[in-house]
């Protein structure tokens, strides 16, 4: 007989009664409707004629005396999601928000593509023309995710750490009066997220590359130090996410061979100029400046565009 185990507090961070309900697809029938009590777990087994790729599931809570559905159905099988149609026109609507359950089915492929693909449209969803519609889709997406699903990845938990620290600095800057000091509700979005309790590395990871993001809006030495900090610490999964980053104007060395990562320049200014040329290693440019960046590939000769 196959088992299967059952966790809503695991599955979609809800403590509350549930039930759980299975369709088999193959007899157009319900197989199970079973109550889970609050925070417990439960094993089903199923007969060995049963084709577990026919199944799927969902989730139940109570509302207004009748059961409702607390989640769309998902297949067993881990085969059935497919990474693309989650990640095809994301721009944090409420479908993106309901494809939240099918992620922890994902396998560490897929989720380096979604992940990708999230920060990616995040940058470009927010940061083009940032407003407070915008900010609370995010917002609500975010809230989405259940702790347990972020901290299962360092990539995942380094995109929230992005997304949550740098909407919330955006949403103040558009809340803010113009006499208002940078330096005050900088210093206030920076010591509210440290993430230092964190055993997950890719929380801190994503915090110290978003406070470099903020810092350099008024001390690019500062932000040097939070990219330095971030590439040594988020070595083995920070890689993915360097071709995408918009808001850095650094350069990053990567010795894929010793595995050492150093920003090769401090100073942006410094390194525009004719003397420009192209190391043994990989060489990334990040900019917001497109001017800028094609001057850049054009010095170093071989250089792929990345925005």
């Amino acid at each position: 007989m196959k088992r299967k185990n059952f966790n809503p507090l695991k599955e979609i961070d809800y403590k509350s009664e549930v039930r759980l309900v299975i369709y088999d697809n193959d007899s157009k029938s319900f197989i199970k409707r079973e109550v889970i009590n609050s925070s417990e777990s439960l094993d089903v087994l199923f007969e060995e004629n049963i084709n577990i790729e026919s199944l799927k599931y969902k989730y139940q809570n109570i509302e207004e005396g009748k059961w409702q559905d607390l989640t769309k159905y998902q297949y067993f099988s881990k085969n059935k999601v497919d990474v693309n149609k989650l990640t095809t026109n994301f721009n944090f609507s409420d479908v993106d928000k309901e494809n939240i359950i099918y992620l922890k089915d994902l396998d560490e492929r897929q989720i380096s593509r979604y992940t990708v693909v999230l920060l990616r449209r995040y940058y470009y969803f927010l940061l083009a023309s940032p407003n407070l519609v915008k900010i609370n889709r995010v917002k609500s997406y975010v809230k989405s995710m259940p702790l347990s699903l972020i901290r299962s990845s360092n990539k995942i938990a380094y995109c929230y750490a992005i997304i949550v620290l740098i909407t919330d600095f955006i949403e103040k800057s558009l809340n803010s009066e113009k006499n208002e000091v940078f330096e005050d509700w900088y210093t206030e979005i920076i010591a509210k997220y440290n993430f230092n309790q964190e055993d997950v590395i890719g929380f801190k990871v994503g915090s110290l590359v978003a406070k470099g993001h903020i810092a350099s809006l008024h001390d690019r030495s500062i932000t040097f130090d939070y990219y330095q900090q971030a590439l040594e610490l988020g070595e083995g999964f920070i890689e993915g996410f360097l071709g995408i980053d918009p808001l850095s104007t650094y350069y990053a060395e990567i010795d894929s061979v010793n595995k050492s990562y150093e920003i090769i320049d401090k100073h942006t200014q410094e390194v525009t100029n004719d003397s420009l040329s192209l190391s043994s290693g990989t060489n990334i440019c990040f900019s917001t400046d497109i001017s800028y960046f094609q001057y850049v590939c054009y010095k170093l000769g071989k250089c792929k565009f990345l925005l």
